[in-house]
């Protein structure tokens, strides 16, 4: 993060700061990880920068759903699935997508994922970033 920061890289501080943040997250310090999530979401937001905050944002997916934040994850899992911009998940990106599914299938009614899915799959681009900085909030005050 210094060197990013001391070289004035919006970009390369953005990828070590999502970087960190799911570092934090698989290792269990959710509050750290929250932190870095939140700035790196306004980060890429402000820089206007689509295809990395949607990797961000389905990495998010998975925190939430581990941090069991259930109905946020589902809603933002159903955001970022249907999302029309940025790159389509791949590789270990769409495996973690398919893992939060499934951890999301053993804690909500196939009814409630359906139903938190639908409303972000009907967000769009600010909706889905006021709603993740807000479910980021919300996991905060539980951990």
């Amino acid at each position: 993060m210094a060197l990013a920061t001391s070289a004035g890289s919006r970009f390369v501080g953005g990828l070590s700061r999502v970087s960190l943040a799911t570092l934090d997250a698989r290792h269990g310090d959710t509050a750290v990880a929250l932190a870095h999530y939140e700035r790196a979401i306004r980060e890429w937001q402000q820089a206007g920068a689509w295809t990395p905050l949607w990797v961000t944002l389905r990495t998010l997916v998975d925190l939430l759903a581990r941090a069991g934040a259930w109905a946020d994850a589902a809603a933002l899992y159903g955001a970022v699935t249907a999302a029309s911009s940025g790159a389509p998940p791949f590789g270990a990106d769409a495996d973690r997508l398919r893992q939060s599914a499934a951890l999301l299938g053993q804690h909500l009614t196939g009814t409630d994922f359906r139903f938190h899915a639908g409303n972000g799959e009907q967000m769009d681009g600010g909706q889905v970033i006021e709603f993740a900085l807000k479910a980021i909030a919300r996991a905060a005050t539980k951990t």
